[in-house]
């Protein structure tokens, strides 16, 4: 079952998957004039030999009606940077979606042998931590920078600049941050992860309210908070017994290799331009690409 908890920002909504928005609701934000939605697929933890998942789940995905604009994956393509693994993600996912953007970042194993320029090249991207802006939504592809399960302070300098630019185009826009760390700690049966300078994180992303925190890496743990949508409002445990209130989004990408226990695999969001605010609805899928329980938020817009 898709958790939720929090809902102390603007509006959130936990939505079964046969029902749609309360008539209220429907009437309050109705869609605005001339405007499209946008749908993004979120995924990461690939780690090569489960590539036959991915397959699977982008083949079940490409036969909806629904085509992404962006595939963005969040690091771990094999046990060791790969510049081959690399391709093979990218040549599949172009097969299944000739017409979306794809962005990748890096997660903790591609800082084995990491090559930043054959990075940047496999990848025909200008940078390892890229970055778009449209019109409704931006990506931060933040991914990690080290083999050390941390945040350095160069990652927040540089997202902080970021994110204050954003502000000053469009207020209110979602913006998502794919990181392949998780904020949070989390104690596994046989050890615990904690993320350096996660409470520097958090100081950041609380002055920007339309962010959308999303994480990998956690897959192996079977951890409870990949099967949560974390709320405005929420608190996370940054550290073990030390914790944090959140006046952001954020969730889980899920995990290709394994679906990290809770059948979860990837992330697909819908966002929604309404006359009220901009709607972001998430879906958790497993590798059939099928949903689970819908969640969500909105964003108020800002004239």
């Amino acid at each position: 079952m898709f958790r939720v908890k929090g809902l102390a920002f603007g509006m959130v909504l936990l939505l079964g998957l046969s029902s749609g928005l309360p008539v209220d609701a429907k009437e309050a934000c109705e869609k605005k004039e001339g405007t499209t939605d946008h749908v993004i697929l979120f995924v990461s933890d690939i780690h090569e030999e489960n590539e036959r998942n991915l397959k699977h789940l982008l083949s079940r995905f490409s036969e909806t009606d629904i085509q992404a604009e962006y595939i963005c994956y969040g690091g771990d393509y094999a046990k060791q940077f790969s510049k081959e693994a690399i391709e093979k993600v990218r040549q599949m996912t172009k097969e299944y979606f000739p017409n979306s953007r794809i962005l990748m970042t890096t997660g903790n194993h591609e800082q084995i042998g990491y090559n930043p320029k054959m990075f940047c090249t496999v990848t025909e991207q200008s940078s390892p931590i890229m970055s778009v802006s449209e019109k409704g939504y931006a990506i931060y592809m933040l991914g990690a920078m080290t083999r050390q399960q941390e945040f350095s302070k160069k990652q927040i300098a540089d997202l902080e600049r970021f994110l204050e630019e954003q502000s000053n185009k469009v207020p209110k826009a979602p913006v998502f941050i794919v990181s392949h760390y998780p904020i949070h700690f989390y104690r596994g049966k046989s050890y615990a992860r904690t993320t350096k300078n996660g409470k520097l994180m958090v100081e950041l992303l609380n002055r920007y309210s339309n962010v959308v925190f999303l994480y990998g890496h956690n897959h192996t743990l079977q951890d409870d908070n990949y099967n949560v949508v974390h709320m405005p409002g929420d608190e996370l445990e940054i550290g073990e017994d030390e914790f944090s209130g959140i006046r952001f989004a954020y969730a889980a990408m899920g995990a290709v290799r394994d679906g990290a226990g809770h059948d979860i695999y990837g992330m697909k969001v819908t966002i929604e331009h309404t006359v009220c605010c901009n709607k972001v609805i998430f879906e958790h899928v497993n590798v059939d690409a099928e949903p689970r329980d819908q969640m969500m938020i909105c964003f108020p817009i800002v004239e």
